[in-house]
């Protein structure tokens, strides 16, 4: 999924400083897609490391405003 956030290359550093693999960064290839990161998950995913990913994502979200 491509996923729209405010600030999304500090979210991406927050989230790499809490050794989360937060994503890639779409802006870096497409410069048209500021902003934009394409998230996906596997089978080798829980529902708790996607809580995870959601609880740590909105702190970053919130740190970086």
């Amino acid at each position: 999924a491509v996923i729209k956030l405010p600030n999304a290359r500090q979210v991406c550093e927050q989230l790499q400083a809490d050794k989360i693999m937060p994503g890639l960064l779409l802006e870096d290839y497409f410069p048209g897609m500021k902003d934009c990161l394409l998230v996906c998950a596997t089978e080798t995913k829980t529902e708790e490391d996607m809580d995870h990913f959601i609880t740590r994502l909105q702190a970053a979200m919130g740190a970086g405003q």
